[in-house]
């Protein structure tokens, strides 16, 4: 695990992680960027409320991409769910046909 200091808000912080530096300083930079956003709209907000605006901001995003995975899921669920509907009568040929194939004799009738 190795140790970064980041600035935030023209503070510093010290973070513990086992990500790369390049991970901490992209997520360093896309955080200040949008707190620059949401003072660039209020610039007189305290800092306190910078960060529930950004906390919000950020949570809106989580729910969204949570539920954006849930449908991909789902999609993907029901894709495998008629794939395997289509698949199985094909798979019961397949079946057959390796058993005719596999009880075949050279000494049976030919078609």
């Amino acid at each position: 695990m190795s140790r970064y200091k980041i600035n935030i808000m023209e503070h510093q912080y010290y973070i513990n992680t086992d990500r790369d530096p390049a991970w901490v300083k992209m997520l360093q930079e896309r955080l200040n960027g949008q707190i620059d956003e949401i003072r660039e709209g209020c610039p007189n907000l305290s800092a306190f409320d910078t960060f529930a605006l950004l906390t919000m901001n950020l949570m809106d995003q989580l729910a969204k991409s949570e539920e954006a995975a849930a449908n991909l899921r789902q999609q993907l669920t029901n894709y495998l769910r008629e794939s395997s509907a289509v698949r199985a009568p094909g798979d019961d040929y397949r079946r057959a046909g390796q058993m005719d194939f596999r009880d075949y004799d050279e000494n049976d009738e030919e078609f």
